[in-house]
């Protein structure tokens, strides 16, 4: 499992939103995430933009419904398009990350973990039961409260193959829980129990086998918490361009257009400390070269998954 795009999603609220003027350190920056997260998104191509130009341009904010000043946005060259929002149905976590929080995360850089959407979390003796206590005050992008029904829904739509939510005759898969846990709730070698609610701000994880690990296991970008109101108004289109994603994180989304590019703004109510950038604007490139060249260009601030043999030109 590869927990850099935690790193990643540290990186975009801090260190690099200091890097504002486009032309002053960001070759620097990018030589050093050269094939950073080769092998941890899965992206799949898209069509790509005209070098030189920006898709964002035209974009309007979806909060102020207002062409939003896209000067001071991060622009990210990405190697693919994001199969979708809704994080654990995404090979684009590095992106959901940015929206969808996990309950623990990491400190940047390392795989120590440390409180996310959760306080803290203890287990029982044997580690077949985890306890976690919910940050509070927490809201998500459309003004809910995180809570321990958001939690538990949360988790029930990952792990339960009959939740009315999951909405898994339409599509969804969740295929990333069987791959961790080894099964859904009810096959014999899962590790999974269930979960429950113990008070507004307590949620109880059951396990079936002792399992010290637990906290790193959901701290995986891959269980961000969505608002149970925004996927139940969504239904199967939660995630997708149509029907977007809501979370908890430092940025919202506001638009996505099929084969060219997303946009994410700065979420003004973020429980934590707040991005300094106003915005983030991915546009999807897949082709490698075509991604340098508009780094070189100015177009993009920053792109991942180069060759190594592109960090001689980056220098």
């Amino acid at each position: 499992m590869c927990h850099v795009i935690n790193f990643f999603a540290q990186w975009i609220k801090g260190a690099l939103v200091q890097v504002m003027n486009r032309r002053l350190g960001l070759f620097v920056v990018a030589a050093i995430f050269v094939g950073l997260l080769a092998g941890c998104t899965g992206a799949v191509p898209a069509a790509q933009a005209p070098a030189g130009t920006s898709t964002a341009e035209a974009t309007t904010s979806a909060d102020t419904g207002a062409a939003a000043d896209l000067s001071k946005f991060l622009v990210y060259g990405y190697s693919g398009e994001p199969s979708s929002l809704d994080a654990a149905n995404s090979n684009g976590v590095n992106i959901t990350a940015q929206i969808e929080e996990s309950l623990a995360s990491f400190k940047p850089g390392t795989l120590e973990l440390a409180p996310g959407l959760a306080e803290s979390w203890t287990p029982n003796d044997d580690s077949t039961e985890w306890t976690f206590n919910l940050r509070p005050g927490v809201k998500f992008h459309d003004g809910t409260d995180l809570n321990a029904d958001a939690v538990v829904f949360n988790f029930q739509r990952y792990a339960d193959p009959a939740f009315e939510y999951g909405y898994r005759d339409q599509g969804n898969t969740f295929s990333i829980f069987p791959y961790i846990f080894g099964g859904f709730q009810g096959d014999p070698a899962s590790l999974w129990g269930g979960v429950e609610k113990v008070d507004d701000a307590t949620v109880k994880f059951t396990l079936t086998r002792p399992t010290p690990l637990f906290p790193n296991l959901i701290a995986a970008s891959y269980f961000g918490i969505s608002s149970p109101d925004a996927i139940k108004q969504a239904g199967a289109k939660y995630g997708t361009p149509e029907g977007g994603a809501v979370g908890t994180g430092p940025f919202k989304f506001s638009e996505w257009t099929p084969g060219q590019s997303l946009t994410l703004v700065r979420n003004d109510e973020y429980w934590g400390e707040k991005a300094k950038l106003p915005g983030v604007v991915v546009r999807f490139i897949a082709d490698a070269p075509e991604r340098l060249a508009e780094l070189q260009a100015g177009s993009i601030d920053l792109t991942t998954d180069l060759d190594p043999s592109a960090l001689e030109a980056i220098q």
